[in-house]
């Protein structure tokens, strides 16, 4: 070859639809305008996040995490997942996160994704079983399957809700009923999550997309926008979330990317399910193993890793991957079911381990979580003066200290205000 043109594609601006899709375009000829080839480009699509240009770009926490700080107890979904943990609360709700700070989380893992009317809920898998009002439920048959995009908030509330666990039925909706304590109730909005739970309460948000099986399968339909998907949930978080230790993270590695690109003010990382036997992989190579994992969170300056703990049981050595190059790598999985293996993970220096019953697993001896120090939340106040919901005045000073790494600062306090966002 002399280096000269085979042929070119021309790409209009008209063929890039929505957030994302694949392109799939003739190559043309240089000398004769013939096909030659076919051109398969996936794109994605990245908006920018209506108000960031008020936010201050000088401060950023996107990287906050020191690499000197203790392994986190994160509990999975609150005190734990329903049924395979045996919890004593049901997951994802208000209480199960109280709970799980009672017994000295220092973060809480819960899973959000929108409804019809776009309001951001907590809810674990993307739909439920459900059943007529009237219906009397005997077996699985008498159930059908609905998926939370479909319904509005006020028809989410209004839905009978079951789950089936070794061959049993169990009915959740007592559980959303006007007469239970609002910190029971299932559905909790992103909000109501935000307002009810302590800011030395660390969070671990993961956003819920679909993903694409090695089979081709999608694990559920998803027809929202994934830029107004991502927005609504940036917005929410801008407006009531500042303040406190939170990071985004999702197995969607291009949400990722875009929550990494909209905003400097909260971290982001990348779920994995790495190399398992218990589940399809999925199609997209960068989820297929640790490495690439690791790989893609270094590419797009993510804060780290939400690893699948079965990688590591097999090869302990494969952590350095992560830890080498300074990213926080948090551990989930099964495997985490006893507090034998979760002390394990912390002699390995993980940054955190997400696990079910804290209350059972966690440290016995554990005074305090550690975001209760005044001076970690002295420092995470800082968000809401990027994102401008905050004044700082001397009449709020506190008194000169050190910061994470030792160097002394000068502090000043900070009211937050939160004020409407465009």
């Amino acid at each position: 070859m002399d280096g000269s043109r085979v042929g070119e594609v021309l790409i209009l601006a008209i063929d890039l639809r929505g957030s994302e899709g694949v392109l799939r375009l003739p190559i043309q000829s240089t000398v004769n305008g013939y096909q030659v080839g076919l051109l398969t480009l996936p794109y994605l699509i990245i908006r920018p996040l209506a108000g960031a240009e008020e936010y201050n770009l000088r401060g950023s926490f996107q990287r906050y995490w020191p690499m000197n700080w203790p392994s986190m107890d994160v509990g999975r979904r609150g005190a734990g997942a329903s049924f395979n943990a045996d919890a004593p609360l049901v997951e994802n709700t208000i209480a199960s996160y109280l709970y799980a700070h009672k017994y000295k989380a220092d973060m809480v893992e819960l899973d959000v994704q929108l409804t019809r009317d776009f309001v951001p809920v907590v809810w674990h898998d993307f739909g439920f079983k459900t059943a007529p009002r009237n219906r009397y439920v005997e077996g699985e048959d008498d159930l059908e399957y609905v998926l939370i995009k479909d319904l509005t908030y006020q028809q989410l509330k209004e839905r009978r809700v079951f789950a089936i666990e070794d061959d049993e039925i169990y009915e959740y909706t007592s559980f959303n009923v006007h007469n239970t304590s609002a910190h029971e109730r299932i559905f909790p909005t992103l909000r109501q999550v935000f307002e009810s739970l302590p800011n030395t309460l660390g969070l671990d948000i993961e956003i819920k997309w679909p993903q694409q099986l090695m089979s081709g399968a999608l694990e559920s339909a998803q027809t929202l926008s994934k830029n107004r998907f991502v927005d609504i949930i940036l917005k929410i978080t801008v407006r009531h979330g500042c303040g406190r230790p939170l990071f985004f993270s999702s197995f969607d590695a291009d949400i990722c990317t875009m929550l990494r690109l909209k905003q400097n003010v909260f971290p982001v990382t990348f779920v994995t399910i790495g190399s398992t036997r218990l589940w399809e992989p999925y199609k997209d190579l960068r989820t297929q193993t640790y490495l690439d994992a690791v790989n893609f969170a270094q590419s797009a300056n993510l804060l780290g890793t939400v690893a699948h703990a079965e990688d590591f049981l097999r090869n302990d050595a494969l952590l350095d991957l992560g830890l080498d190059l300074g990213q926080a790598t948090f551990v989930w999985g099964d495997d985490l079911q006893d507090a034998q293996t979760v002390v394990q993970f912390k002699r390995w220096h993980v940054s955190g381990v997400i696990y079910d019953r804290i209350d059972l697993f966690g440290p016995k001896r554990k005074r305090e979580s550690f975001f209760n120090a005044p001076e970690l939340m002295d420092i995470f106040t800082r968000q809401c003066i990027v994102v401008g919901h905050s004044n700082c005045t001397s009449e709020f000073a506190l008194p000169d200290g050190f910061d994470l790494h030792g160097k002394p600062v000068s502090r000043l306090g900070c009211e937050v205000i939160v004020q409407p966002l465009a």
